[in-house]
């Protein structure tokens, strides 16, 4: 059986099973399929050798390591917002079946823009969207040609002995998938083809290589001195000031959902912000598919929008309707929330005041529509807002109450929504075929003669009347004017220094320019007047010197005069619900009285129960020692530094013990 053959049996087998309701029947069917089909199917190609693979210790290969496993090879690239939809389907199988048990999920990346042939851009991905499983970057597609897979994301089976058993694509098949491995595997154990030996260990590690406040920042906006920024790899907001001191912490702590205070509240890959003013912040909580509220007066979390699910909806004036991965935010007029509704390429809207829309519509507050866009993953432009088709829009910002301009990321293009009238036209990038998706480059031009590579991020510019462009998959911005169509790179001083590295979102604040600049970890902020460029050092507001701070205790020891081994323990437990701000330079502090006492055990890695052993010199008068430390704490999104310290005064006695140990702990109060 040809790869074109498994396509076609496995949509008549789709088309079968679709038309029955009862589980059992649905096994039944599973297992008749499966039986008929194993023996007729030619078995898989390995892996191309010299391929490069992540998140395992070597190439996995069919008659090794995969044989007598079921494994489901999903075909994705990073860029896809459909796969990112597939992952928690994913994330369940592995759940409910272990590489032991005899399933393994393998990602194979196959890359659609030219920046995702790089594996290191493979791997920040893997890392940023939390894969665990091993994935191999196919990038001259040989897994993918070899199988006839015709789009992103496609699921296929492999039975224990290389056999393709079952082809799925697109969304959608979470159930169905968990309930055929199930079939498979009880089929297969039954006739002793499944293995139970594990894989080459596995190497993933979820942490970035380096201490970092940030992980993988989305987006960034500013009102008036404030910045808010999306710490999506963290999973939460952060309120810093201008020159970046740390304010405020919202969620944090792992993915999820939660209504609540602070860094009680929950969210998952948040990206997209915006202020409606200096006490309310909106949020995209991406991957929760839902709409946040922050009230910076309480410290309130809020949902504004939510479902539970990613989904589709018609125009129906519903409060809470089914969004799909909702990635960029602006506010239009005080009165209307635009959202770059990526998982649905559509733009929509959420109507904070009573509205007329276009066509005289009213729209009562709380309304949350699709306001442009048919649904359709192109990069159509039409006179008719909702015949018109974006490709995952993924940036959104606005001029004034006229236009808004659209990063849409798969199309490598930015467009424009015409506020008054509706009309989607387009300004730079993309190609005159609406279904091209695949006209993306690095090229300074006019309209479509410029060539932009996977957009996420885009603002207007008051100051310059201006628009900036996050160019991510280029690791560059440019500026585009809107008038001529214009798009050129922009240059700033010192670009060796600060390389970007897929920045995901902008803002700008007066002659400002701040960059999301996401697999750098940073912020970076540029001058549009200088263009000079520095990153965001952000830290926790310090009212706390080393040099004035409270002696916890004094402990008095005696030590043999001629010196000898002590050894010290210091510690310091936390209130409930502080935590240690993350990235913080919290640290420890050890003094000693000269230069012939020496530290023979003990480092500088900051510890909440922290050992030194210290050899002393002789001595025949008292001599201090003292240990200091600085915490950073936040509690229910407040972030604070405390410091304190003790003291040990040694007494040098010819009768004492050569060998001492000392022990102090501070039980950290508010």
């Amino acid at each position: 059986m040809s790869a074109l053959e498994l396509k076609e049996i496995s949509l008549d087998f789709l088309e079968s099973l679709s038309n029955i309701n009862n589980t059992n029947d649905k096994t039944l069917l599973i297992r008749k399929y499966i039986q008929e089909n194993k023996i007729k199917i030619t078995r898989i190609n390995n892996f191309k050798s010299g391929l490069e693979w992540i998140n395992v210790t070597q190439a996995l290969s069919f008659d090794k390591q995969l044989k007598g496993k079921i494994t489901v090879l999903d075909f994705f690239t990073y860029c896809c917002i459909n796969c990112m939809h597939i992952l928690p389907d994913l994330k369940a199988l592995e759940e409910m079946f272990s590489v032991q048990q005899g399933v393994i999920v393998i990602g194979v990346h196959s890359p659609k823009f030219s920046n995702e042939r790089e594996t290191a851009n493979v791997e920040a991905a893997v890392k940023r969207y939390d894969i665990s499983h091993p994935v191999v970057n196919d990038l001259n597609d040989t897994m993918w040609n070899d199988l006839g897979i015709c789009c992103w994301p496609t699921l296929c089976v492999i039975g224990p002995n290389s056999e393709p058993l079952l082809m799925l694509m697109g969304e959608g098949h979470g159930e169905l998938l968990k309930l055929f491995v199930k079939e498979a595997l009880s089929i297969f154990s039954n006739e002793n083809s499944i293995s139970n030996h594990s894989i080459p260990e596995i190497s993933y590690n979820e942490k970035v290589s380096a201490p970092q406040v940030l992980k993988y920042p989305g987006k960034v906006t500013a009102f008036n001195n404030i910045l808010a920024v999306a710490d999506t790899g963290n999973h939460r907001i952060l309120i810093i000031s201008e020159s970046g001191v740390m304010i405020k912490i919202f969620g944090g702590q792992g993915a999820g959902f939660n209504d609540d205070k602070g860094i009680k509240a929950k969210f998952h890959s948040p990206q997209g912000l915006v202020f409606l003013d200096e006490q309310t912040l909106f949020v995209a909580d991406t991957e929760n598919h839902a709409i946040r509220k922050i009230n910076l007066g309480d410290d309130n979390v809020s949902t504004v929008v939510r479902a539970g699910h990613s989904g589709n909806d018609s125009d129906k004036e519903e409060p809470n309707k089914k969004i799909s991965s909702p990635w960029d935010l602006c506010i239009v007029n005080q009165s209307v929330l635009m959202i770059a509704m990526a998982g649905t390429h559509q733009i929509w809207a959420v109507f904070l005041k009573d509205t007329i829309w276009w066509q005289n519509k009213k729209c009562r507050t709380g309304t949350c529509i699709p306001i442009a866009g048919s649904g359709r993953e192109e990069n159509r432009n039409n006179a008719y807002p909702m015949s018109a088709g974006f490709a995952q829009p993924s940036g959104i910002t606005n001029k004034g109450d006229e236009f808004l301009f659209i990063a849409d990321s798969e199309s490598s293009s930015v467009r424009c929504l015409n506020l008054v009238n509706g009309k989607v036209t387009g300004v730079v990038g993309g190609h005159l075929d609406p279904t091209n998706l695949f006209a993306f480059g690095d090229e300074d031009g006019i309209g479509n003669k410029a060539k932009l590579q996977h957009p996420l991020g885009v603002v207007w510019s008051e100051y310059k009347n201006m628009l900036y462009v996050a160019d991510s998959y280029n690791h560059k911005i440019k500026v585009v004017d809107t008038s001529s169509k214009s798009c050129k790179t922009l240059d700033f001083i010192g670009s060796n220094d600060f390389m970007l590295n897929e920045p995901g979102g902008l803002c700008t604040n007066n002659d400002k320019l701040y960059v999301a600049d996401t697999n750098n970890h940073t912020i970076r902020i540029l001058n549009l007047e200088s263009f000079q460029i520095h990153n965001l050092e952000i830290k926790v507001k310090d009212d706390t010197s080393l040099h004035h701070i409270p002696i916890i205790k004094i402990i008095n020891a005696s030590m043999n005069s001629n010196g000898g081994s002590l050894k010290i323990k210091a510690g310091f437990s936390l209130p409930s619900d502080t935590y240690l701000t993350d990235g913080a330079p919290s640290k420890w502090t050890l003094t000693l009285p000269g230069s012939d006492w020496v530290i023979e055990e003990g480092d500088d890695k900051f510890e909440n129960i922290k050992h030194w052993t210290v050899t002393v010199p002789a001595c025949n008068d008292t001599r201090n020692v003292i240990i200091k430390c600085k915490l950073f704490m936040c509690k229910n999104g407040i972030c604070m530094a405390q410091a304190f310290c003790f003291t040990t005064e040694l007494h040098f006695m010819d009768n004492a013990d050569k060998t001492i140990s000392i022990s102090f702990h501070n039980d950290v109060k508010l």
